[in-house]
């Protein structure tokens, strides 16, 4: 039986309904009911509930509280009149039966809680319910129903409370007006309320005026209420079409405005057989129309989305909802068609975040613009603004929805990239004869690159970019960052259809051709097609050659992808071909980029004109962020273009400006290098370059400066017009530590030129990692130089042009250089490999700083500036930005400034002298006070002592800080310990006091004072000041006592400190002042050489004649206050006692042979002694020693040294002898 009544466990989620709480408690309580014998309720439940229903009853000690706890939580209580207000407005649902119906109503009557009452209590609860559910305030409704139960004379006081209050308060926002309103304006204001109240639609400036004027809410003409609880809220006005306020109450003007008339209104809100309008006699009044149905907002539903809907042969109105993901119903439609209705029920999302609830589901057939649908799902939902609402599931059966607008910009296309209107060109016209499809291995991904990749693929299923496929061929997608670092989803098609893809050779448009046309021109326009590839669609016969692998699945493109070996060929035969046919002039296209021109602004507007048409008729999509209208200047394709001109982009030289004059010997030989690398297009170079040659010093002479600034002139001028569509192209990169370089060059000659400083984190990547960068950020840079065309990449990095080949397909492990490969599959390259001492003019830029400034400022200017740093850190900053400064130029700059002498001055610093050190206990002892402090008692002062030797602390409570009372504590130290032979103070008026300096003389004592503002003469006693307070106030938190209570706590604390290790002396305090361990309340104390490992001597017991030596070398393992783990020479472990343990000469400190050193221990290193150490310690006890043994727990040295599992495994085997190697060596202490 018991097996039988086992309950499920229990989860305790959030969405846990009371029923299913009740249900699992009934379970298992026939379950714990039928257990003999009676087992522990509480464990049986711990083990019946999840960690999270756990949480609940974690501190529970019984089955009972924990029970109730668990009821408080799932089960919430019901309000019975609200209760009781549910089943009285219940209604039967349209597709509900008359037994689902009386079953719902006997649900509910289970919250009402009704009982046998009288006729009386019968009629005031009737009258309570009534009162409450017509309240015309749902704030006073709100706060009525926070009470479980009330009672009709407690429902009425305090509705009648909450209504007094709320006048009141309207009282103090409308006083300031009203105090100065005269009785006739008064009542005018009260009949244009009146007349507000009867017509929304009216909204006259006298109106609202009136409204404020008898505390009416500005929003709906209402009484004044709380904004939240507004009905206008969520409303939108007819007039001015603004959120918040009813057109009753609007404040614009509605001139020039048409009037709605009554055959729209009605198409808007539906039949006239349900609408019926009121009319007022203002002009400026709009018909509103009033519905028996309920709607959810006032809101003016545009005639461009609704459109007349046949639905089994009713003609009824409906609206076309892009913003609801299914379709609705009204229920009136449903009743008089007599459509079935299928039960169900699902809570929806409203655009004001509210929820409404569906009555179920009917199926329905639609005729919309001649088209026929049959068996379209809708939603019965009440309280629509609209016969019938047709959603994002009814629109998704076509290609697109368009909505016709009277706006003046072109047509906008939402959610994806429209296709052309072409036909699909062919993207593998030639395939090499060897052909076979290839299914790569699958790509692991991390957690977030999976959610990139799995929203991706459905925002390219959405648009209709991609679908799923039944393909032989599997690519993998890899997630990559671009220049902006934003996340992109790329397909490797490297290793499986590009490699049986033959070249497409349609040509490129030559640069140079493009350039010079554009050049004749004066006012130009760029467009950006938005997503190129995505635009062309791909042939049904040849999507299988795309398909891919992504969350889990197979998918093929419906339009051409990025990374195809002919993708670019074939876009731009498709971008010339719409230009050709539509007989565009001016217009220049190069792959996605399109300008368009003209002489003059007429006949640029009317090109312009005939493009927007072309883009109309096939259905291209731009992207209107990097559009540029009527510019008369342009960038484009490296060359600046403006007013008939043409010039190259100032960037493609900008590094080569921007090199800096060297400053050192190793820039000026990189600088030579690269002018070395460029001389046979710098004229008569050899004679030039001699001024260089010749320096030696640095900063650099004016006529070697000169000379450095017209050979970089030279080189720029060479680069000016060097592009030749002919010539092959080459790319030189270079990385190093601090910065990324490349130029671009044909046949030696130099096109543009490339630098930029590396980030911090790029700086700490491997070199190789730096070296692809500069590849990858080359060809992003010229990539409109490079694409479609083959060029070819030099590099000094070796495994970079392995990594890189083509002809390598070889796994790479690093992920980022295998993105990157991905990134360059689309171009076509060679790449070498070059030494670094031959790859001379990017070694030069990737070894300056491009952010060097040209025109440079001088040092004084830039100490200045930087407010005034010293000399290491502006050292550092002209090191880090390259400027041509020396150290000795920084030195001079800053010990010549002002400003810094006189606001950071240096003053002189004399040799630090030695301290007056004391030499043993009692010989200099140092005083100061503290205070004063909050005190339950008289006294407020802390008079503090300590001898300098031994850190012993002396700590007195004082009531004043006079010289009698210092005196007074004197002779309370000097009666127990002696009089000492100094003492040393600041200078405090009762030290420096005749009454001390005479007492002190009195008992032969030295008197010395501290030199003014210096308190580190009086150190030692100024840090014990402060160790001691610090402790007195933890002391207080433990024992949760005032700060005022510190006097209770000083003995304890002065025990404390005096028994702690100072880690000056290496000793405790009491051990060096009295050469002996303290005993402690929390036990005794070991000598320093018994807490650590180390050779020890050990008494023997057993000699054979009086010569033997009395002691023997052993390595001491452990130890505690009676016995210790000892190991022999020859391996032997052993427990000894203490008693017959002597430390060795080299743990004797100089005159302290009788000495002990020690170290308390603390409890946080205590362990537990075995059985047979404590019986036997017990036995000593018993046996009459007047010594009290605390529990050993307390005096082990470490935690685990007594714990058999800790114990050295040559305890439990046998291992063969051996003897410590490791070398000790006291420690180095401070000053001694």
């Amino acid at each position: 039986m018991e097996r039988l009544l086992r309950p499920e466990r229990f989860e305790g989620s959030q969405d846990t309904t009371p029923a299913q709480w009740t249900h699992w408690l009934r379970t298992f309580s026939n379950f714990v009911q039928s257990i003999t014998p009676a087992p522990d309720k509480l464990k049986l439940l711990t083990n019946y509930i999840s960690p999270e229903a756990y949480s609940y009853i974690t501190d529970c000690t019984t089955y009972e509280e924990a029970i109730k706890i668990m009821k408080d939580v799932y089960v919430k209580p019901k309000n019975i009149i609200y209760a009781r207000h549910q089943l009285a407005t219940r209604r039967q649902l349209p597709s509900e039966s008359i037994d689902t119906y009386f079953r719902s109503l006997k649900l509910l009557s289970k919250d009402c809680e009704f009982k046998q009452v009288t006729a009386d209590t019968y009629t005031q609860e009737a009258i309570r319910d009534s009162f409450i559910a017509g309240l015309a305030f749902p704030v006073i409704r709100q706060r009525l129903l926070e009470k479980e139960s009330l009672t009709l004379n407690e429902a009425v006081q305090l509705a009648r409370s909450l209504d007094t209050a709320q006048r009141n308060a309207e009282g103090y926002s409308s006083s300031s007006v009203t105090g100065n309103l005269t009785v006739a304006a008064a009542a005018a204001a009260a009949a244009a309320v009146d007349i507000t109240t009867t017509s929304p639609a009216c909204s006259t400036t006298e109106t609202s005026a009136a409204a404020s004027l008898v505390g009416k809410c500005y929003f709906c003409g209402g009484r004044r209420h709380p904004r939240f609880s507004c009905p206008a809220r969520a409303s939108v006005c007819h007039k001015c079409a603004k959120k918040g306020h009813f057109a009753g109450v609007c404040r614009s003007s509605n001139r020039g405005k048409p009037r709605i008339s009554s055959t729209s209104a009605a198409a808007v809100f539906g039949s006239t057989e349900s609408t019926s309008f009121s009319t007022h006699p203002c002009d400026h009044c709009a018909l509103t129309p009033v519905t028996d149905a309920p709607v959810l907002a006032s809101v003016a539903m545009p005639l461009c989305s609704t459109i007349p809907v046949n639905v089994n042969g009713l003609q009824v109105n409906s609206l076309i909802d892009s913003g609801s993901t299914i379709s609705f119903i009204h229920p009136e439609v449903v009743k008089s068609l007599n459509i079935p209705v299928h039960p169900s029920k699902s809570n929806i999302t409203l655009a004001a975040s509210q929820i409404s609830t569906t009555f179920g589901h009917c199926f329905a057939n639609l005729t919309v613009k001649d088209n026929y649908y049959p068996q379209i799902k809708l939603s019965v939902l009440p309280q629509l603004c609209s016969r019938i609402i047709l959603g994002q599931d009814f629109m998704e059966k076509h290609q697109a929805v368009e909505f016709t607008l009277c706006g003046s910009l072109p047509k906008l296309t939402i959610c994806g990239v429209a296709c052309m209107n072409i036909d699909s060109p062919s993207l593998f016209p030639n395939l090499s004869p060897d052909i076979k499809p290839i299914s790569t291995h699958t790509r692991k991904f991390t957690r977030s690159d999976e959610e990139f990749v799995r929203s991706e693929i459905q925002s390219l299923l959405h648009a209709g970019i991609i679908e799923k496929s039944q393909s032989p061929w599997r690519a993998q997608v890899h997630v990559t960052k671009d220049e902006r670092h934003k996340q992109r989803m790329v397909v490797d098609y490297s290793r499986t259809i590009n490699r049986f893809t033959l070249l497409d050779a349609y040509p490129m448009p030559r640069i140079h051709d493009l350039i010079h046309k554009m050049a004749k021109y004066r006012i130009f326009s760029k467009m950006d097609l938005k997503s190129a590839y995505y635009q062309v669609p791909l042939r049904e016969s040849e999507k299988q050659y795309t398909a891919f692998e992504a969350d889990g699945q197979l998918f093929q493109f419906n339009r051409i992808p990025f990374g195809l070996t002919n993708s670019v060929a074939v876009f731009q035969r498709v971008v010339d071909s719409i230009i050709a046919d539509c007989g565009l002039e001016a217009t220049y296209a190069y792959i996605d980029d399109v300008i368009i021109c003209g002489e003059g602004k007429e006949d640029h507007d009317r090109n312009l004109q005939r493009f927007k048409e072309a883009v109309s008729k096939y259905n291209l999509s731009l992207n209107f962020n990097k559009c540029l209208y009527n510019q008369n200047e342009i960038t484009y394709l490296g060359y600046c273009i403006s007013n008939g001109s043409l010039r190259p982009d100032p960037d493609r030289i900008k590094p080569l400006v921007d090199l800096p004059i060297p400053d050192n010997l190793p820039s000026l030989k990189r600088a030579l290098g690269l002018f070395s690398y460029y001389s046979i297009w710098i004229e008569d170079y050899s004679k030039r370059i001699q001024p260089l040659l010749h320096s030696y010093s640095f900063p650099l002479c004016s006529e070697a400066i000169k000379c450095f600034r017209a050979l970089k002139e030279e080189i720029s001028k060479a680069s000016v017009y060097a592009f030749d569509e002919d010539l092959p192209l080459q790319i030189e990169t270079d990385a190093s530590s601090v910065s990324i370089a490349a130029t671009l060059s044909q046949l030696g000659r130099p096109v543009a030129f490339f630098s930029r400083t590396l980030n911090n984190s790029e700086r700490l990547q491997p070199a190789i990692e730096r070296e692809a960068a500069a590849i990858i950020e080359a060809v992003r840079k010229w990539r409109l130089f490079v694409i479609g065309r083959r060029f070819t990449i030099v590099t000094d990095q070796q495994a970079i042009s392995f990594m890189f080949s083509s002809s390598h397909s070889s796994k790479i492990k690093n992920d980022k250089i295998l993105r990157w490969r991905l990134e360059l599959s689309e171009y076509l390259f060679d790449i070498k490999y070059r030494p670094g001492s031959e790859n001379v003019p990017c070694d030069t830029l990737s070894r300056v700083c491009s952010a060097a400034r040209s025109n440079p400022v001088s040092l004084e200017e830039i100490h200045t500036s930087l407010c005034h740093p010293g000399i290491t850190r502006l050292h550092h900053f002209v090191k880090i930005k390259n400027l041509a400064f020396s150290l000795e130029d920084v030195k001079k700059i800053c010990s010549q400034c002002k400003a810094c002498s006189e606001l950071k001055p240096k003053f002189f610093k004399p040799p630090a002298s030695n301290l007056i050190r004391a030499m043993r206990p009692f010989d200099r002892i140092s005083v100061d006070f503290t205070g004063p402090k909050p005190s339950a008692t008289k006294n407020k002062y802390l008079l503090v002592m300590i001898d300098e030797y031994s850190r012993f602390p002396f700590a007195f409570p004082c009531s004043d800080m006079s010289a009698q009372t210092v005196i007074a504590c004197f002779r309370k130290l000097f009666s127990l310990f002696g009089c000492p032979s100094a003492v040393h103070s600041d200078r405090g008026t009762q030290f420096m006091s005749k009454e001390v300096s005479e007492f002190l003389m009195s008992h032969g004592v030295v008197m010395s004072h501290s030199t003014p503002y210096h308190p580190t003469g009086n150190a030692q006693c100024e840090r014990e000041i402060g160790t001691i307070w610090k402790s007195v106030r933890l002391a207080l938190r433990s024992h949760k006592l005032p700060e005022c209570q510190w006097e209770l706590v000083l003995d304890t604390v002065l025990h404390s400190i005096r028994s702690l290790l100072c880690t000056a002396t290496n000793q405790t305090p009491h051990e060096r002042l009295f050469a002996f361990p303290r005993k402690s309340f929390n036990g005794y104390s070991l000598p320093t050489w018994l807490t650590a490992p180390g050779p020890a001597l050990l008494r023997k017991f057993v000699r054979t004649s009086k010569s033997d030596p009395l002691v023997e070398e052993v390595d001491l393992e452990s130890a505690n206050p009676y016995y210790a783990h000892i190991r022999y020479p020859d391996g032997r472990q052993s427990t000894v006692s203490t008693k017959d343990l002597a430390p060795t000469q080299q743990d004797r400190k100089p005159g302290q042979e009788d000495s002990q050193e020690t170290r308390d221990l603390t409890p946080s290193v205590e362990a537990t002694v075995p059985s047979e150490d404590t019986d036997r310690d017990s036995r000593r006890e018993t046996s009459g020693i007047n010594n009290p043994v605390p529990d050993h727990q307390e005096y082990l040295g470490t935690k685990d040294s007594y714990e058999p599992d800790s114990l050295p495994s040559s305890v439990n085997k046998v291992e063969s002898p051996r003897r410590s190697t490791r070398v000790r060596k006291t420690p180095d202490r401070y000053g001694y």
